[in-house]
């Protein structure tokens, strides 16, 4: 072994991967292990900062954006990962499912809460179900190796609560918190501050998790004996629980809405997720806690501090906090007990016996049957003719002229209704980009995928390919909101040299488990990490002119069977986490592109799901760009054309066949309701792109002309030619081919 061998002083393991691995082992004593770090994939320039954090010469302040358990196979969601197929049905992607029967208890949701059950003594936390580390009963220590939230430097802090205040009228928690480095490392460090709350739980109620990241801060560079006082504010939103049979406060006649219960709730900051769980527990005047390895702690009472709401509030966050709008189920439809009565028991605290089971063997309803099949779309009785609409009138209204109109405008509708049917349906079709539209002076544009980095090359400057980034994990682990900002700033410029305007990514999809195939292009196994750096990265990609395509909205957290795979989970678990990653990026106009999932919500196609696409990423979030699907050729079957456009789709990636058929269905079948739709698809294109970098140097002066390269005529004429050789050859020789069949 390398420690045996006496030829190092030091063993240090160098994990080159963002995936949660089981590693638990390096603490063991034969392995000599003297530290671990995670640094995942590095990019182009990442070893640089790898050199200089292992020769001293920087520190390391990152922490993991994930659960590490000693066995990822411990997992609730690991319990229902994989491929399951319903036993009637037998279509290629329209066959499969995925049940998300661990509900909200994802990650360290999971394993944090059921350990303060486990110091409790309460709702079986220490029965065998769910163990794998022990056959005695579920024990923290034994099934945990790193929670989230944990890393180390080499400089030591101090973190004091100066104060935790809940303004209740402002709706507000904010923290101060002073940072100390007490020293140990000669160069200067940063601390990380996180900030957690607990909100008041009994059987009965809404699920909570024991303990909930609600926001964090990375101190600036201090030496040692330095100090800063860190400020967090956070809007009590993002503690409040999503409950799908609360009356709305907002609107009585609608169910579901975010809600706060009665009675005490606790914030803390703690070194990791368990750190703070333990100062809460110390508060609340709980005894017996312990930390990760299973050492005996006290907790610290003075990092955390309690607040009592006396009433029931389900009116605050009834509506969104960006929009004002009314907040009420939307996602009912993806419970598969909707469908087919008691099929799941969803894992709750309140009895942890109820620790999932595969859900296998499912037999899908006739009315299941068809939903996967998906063909729901008929003409409405009122639906206009297309004759009797406006299209193709030339109101003199260029691009650039929309730069600066509102969205919703009423210039907008008599900007698109310039636009001709064909050129409607042009749009609809993506081809990696769009081709120019002379009439109304909007250019050809581009666009690539992502999402550690623009994929190509500088069409502008060196003609080198673009900078690789490091993976979304590890940047979701440096915790830095502001590196966020200037990575999306920083790909925003590399997008102008590479002459696109769109990319696809970043991805906002969660680590539901270790073995989910993109985990390296996602941030986190929490929802309001994502949440975090989704928003700051693609704010200053927006301010930068470049479209965001944040990817797979929503519900693609396992590559298995992606294409088609009907998911099924609570409407809590998916506002409350899978939403949520997406939430900070599509509200308040910090994106203005977004990229929907292969899979299924429930029995929809996530891009004509109604309810995830129009009612919630459009009315109640506000969100004004472009959805684009994933790249929709390969899934036609069942990501239908009529059902997605009418179902909040705008483009279909890398698909120009649904061109014509966009075009057939608005002229041959007359259909005005999807000619409307077309029009409201174009809408949120040419808006986008009108506070994009198409616009850098256009005037309505400017005359855009459609490029025919030398070559292009030559090359259609060829295959014109071969064409028609082919068709001579064919019926030259079924000619033949007859003859002798009559000479028999």
């Amino acid at each position: 072994m390398i420690h045996d061998s006496g030829a190092f002083a030091k063993t240090v393991v160098l994990i080159n991967s963002p995936y949660a691995m089981d590693v638990e082992w390096i603490e063991q004593e034969e392995y000599g292990v003297d530290a671990c770090l995670v640094f995942g994939a590095v990019g182009d320039y990442g070893f640089i900062g790898l050199t200089d954090i292992l020769t001293g010469a920087s520190d390391v302040s990152g922490h993991l954006p994930d659960t590490w358990a000693s066995s990822s196979l411990s997992a609730p969601a690991m319990q229902n990962f994989g491929d399951y197929q319903f036993t009637n049905l037998e279509k290629m992607y329209g066959d499969r499912y995925l049940v998300y029967a661990e509900d909200i208890y994802v990650g360290y949701k999971y394993y944090e809460t059921r350990y303060q059950d486990q110091v409790l003594g309460v709702n079986n936390a220490g029965s065998t179900a769910g163990a794998f580390a022990s056959a005695e009963g579920w024990d923290y220590a034994a099934e945990m190796a790193y929670p989230f939230g944990y890393g180390l430097s080499y400089a030591q802090f101090t973190q004091e609560v100066e104060s935790i205040t809940w303004d209740q009228d402002a709706h507000t928690v904010t923290a101060q918190v002073k940072v100390t480095n007490d020293g140990g490392f000669d160069g200067v460090s940063k601390s990380l501050v996180q900030l957690y709350a607990q909100a008041p739980w009994e059987p009965g109620q809404v699920e909570k998790s024991a303990v909930q990241l609600i926001g964090f801060q990375k101190t600036g560079e201090l030496a040692a004996r330095e100090s800063e006082t860190v400020t967090i504010t956070v809007p009590d939103y993002y503690f409040a629980s999503y409950d799908e049979n609360a009356v709305n406060g907002a609107d009585s006649t609608k169910t579901g809405c975010y809600i706060l219960d009665p009675g005490e709730y606790y914030f803390a900051i703690g070194d990791s997720s368990h750190d703070a769980l333990n100062n809460i527990l110390a508060a609340k005047g709980a005894s017996g806690m312990f930390d990760e390895k299973g050492n005996t702690v006290p907790g610290d009472s003075s990092k955390a501090v309690k607040a009592e709401l006396a009433a029931y509030d389900n009116t605050t966050w009834a509506v969104h906090p960006s929009t004002g709008t009314v907040v009420s189920n939307q996602l009912q439809d993806a419970d598969l007990n909707e469908h087919l009565p008691d099929a799941v028991t969803y894992l709750t605290r309140a009895d942890w016996n109820t620790f999932p089971v595969s859900v296998t063997g499912l037999t899908a309803t006739d009315a299941m049957a068809e939903g996967m099949v998906g063909a729901t779309y008929v003409k409405p009785a009122d639906a206009p003719d297309t004759g009797d609409m406006t299209f193709g009138e030339d109101a003199g209204l260029k691009l650039v002229d929309m730069k600066d109109v509102p969205y919703g405008d009423e210039a907008w509708q008599t900007f698109i209704e310039q636009l001709s049917v064909n050129q409607l349906a042009t749009i609809c079709g993506d081809n990696r980009g769009n081709v120019a539209i002379p009439e109304v002076g909007k250019p050809a544009n581009a666009s690539t995928n992502g999402p550690c980095g623009i994929q190509g090359s500088y069409v502008k400057g060196s003609g080198k390919a673009c900078t690789l980034y490091v993976d979304e994990p590890i940047q979701a682990a440096t915790f830095n909101l502001e590196l966020a900002a200037e990575r999306g700033a920083l790909m925003a410029e590399e997008a102008m040299y590479a002459d696109v305007t769109m990319v696809f990514g970043p991805g906002a999809n969660i680590h539901r488990t270790a073995y989910l195939g993109r985990n390296s292009e996602y941030f986190s196994e929490d929802g309001m990490l994502s949440y975090f750096m989704s928003r700051d990265t693609a704010r200053t990609m927006t301010e930068k002119g470049i479209i965001t395509g944040f990817k797979h909205f929503c519900l693609n957290d396992q590559e298995v069977n992606r294409h088609g795979v009907a998911t099924f989970s609570t409407e809590q678990a998916c506002r409350e986490i899978y939403f949520r990653a997406f939430e900070g990026a599509m509200s308040d106009d910090n994106a203005l592109g977004v990229m929907t999932s292969y899979n299924r919500i429930g029995l929809t196609a996530s891009p004509a799901h109604r309810g995830a696409q129009i009612e919630i990423l459009r009315n109640e979030w506000g969100f004004k760009g472009i959805n684009i699907t994933d790249s929709s050729k390969d899934a036609s079957d069942y990501v239908l054309t009529a059902e997605c456009i009418t179902g909040g789709t705008d483009l279909f990636l890398s698909d120009t066949g649904r061109t014509s058929q966009l075009t057939n269905l608005a002229i041959k079948e007359r259909d005005g309701n999807i000619l409307r739709w077309m029009q409201t698809a174009n809408e949120h294109f040419y808006y986008a792109h009108s506070r994009s970098v198409l616009i850098n140097g256009l005037s309505a002066e400017t005359v855009i002309e459609q490029t025919i390269y030398w070559w292009q005529p030559t090359l259609i004429g060829i295959c014109i030619g071969v064409g028609v050789l082919a068709v001579v050859s064919l019926a030259v020789f079924f000619g033949k081919a007859y003859l002798r069949k009559e000479r028999k």
